[in-house]
């Protein structure tokens, strides 16, 4: 905890340095932004600190207790963030921001302990059976994983799917347009490759679903089922976990 208060001492000192600078276009407020952005669960902490703050010093020790109490994960993403953005401008100092390690880079960051145990499930359940050459069962439940974590997003925030609520390509474009709305609430884009990544992995895994369901017979299913292959298995479950650590933020 020593080494993440001196790093966030840092962090604020670059900040401050680059909002008085008339050289560099940056402010407290794109700070605030990638707070919002990364933790959306710490925004009225965010609010309270900036409102309740009466001088630059009282400001700093408020946004230290805020940044200290985001999960690592997301704090990780908050540094590295901004050491990009200034290294530019202050290399020596934004070294070790850019530089900083996530060493759960891959897990996604569940917000709730039961959808983080149902996709430790499913994961478990996919892993197992890509290992016993069962690749078509793997998809399936990557598939099913995905449209139920969509399913819960979307009821957990009132969203109205105002097509086909029960087709998956539907529930994904519902799913990352409330995203894009919050974040541009708060002065922030979200990049238009995450709707084109969110719409190809979701589109390809219907795809599938689709033509298994045109094969009629049992013997039909059957050989379209062998023709998944433990590559397909795989890109499925890696992107739908990529997809749902991306999702997770806003749970």
């Amino acid at each position: 905890m020593l080494q993440w208060i001196a790093i966030i001492r840092n962090l604020l000192f670059i900040c401050a340095e680059a909002n008085k600078s008339e050289h560099v276009n940056y402010s407290y407020n794109k700070l605030y932004g990638l707070i919002r952005y990364y933790a959306p669960e710490k925004q009225k902490d965010l609010s309270k600190a900036i409102e309740e703050s009466t001088s630059k010093e009282s400001l700093e020790e408020a946004l230290l207790d805020v940044i200290l109490s985001i999960p690592e994960n997301e704090r990780i993403q908050i540094v590295r963030h901004i050491g990009e953005d200034l290294k530019e401008f202050y290399p020596n100092d934004c070294e070790e921001l850019y530089m900083i390690d996530n060493f759960n880079s891959d897990m996604p960051v569940i917000r709730y302990q039961k959808n983080l145990k149902k996709l430790n499930r499913y994961i478990s359940l996919t892993d197992r059976a890509i290992v016993g050459g069962r690749y078509y069962l793997a998809y399936k439940l990557t598939y099913r994983c995905l449209s139920e974590y969509y399913k819960e997003f979307l009821n957990k925030h009132h969203i109205q799917v105002n097509s086909n609520p029960k087709d998956i390509n539907h529930t994904s474009i519902s799913v990352y347009h409330y995203i894009l709305k919050y974040l541009n609430k708060y002065g922030n884009s979200a990049p238009s490759r995450n709707l084109l990544y969110f719409s190809m992995v979701t589109h390809n895994l219907k795809e599938e679903e689709s033509e298994l369901n045109k094969n009629k017979t049992k013997e039909d299913r059957k050989a379209y089922e062998l023709k998944f292959d433990r590559l397909y298995a795989e890109y499925a479950k890696d992107n739908v976990q990529k997809i749902i650590k991306y999702i997770s933020k806003y749970f």
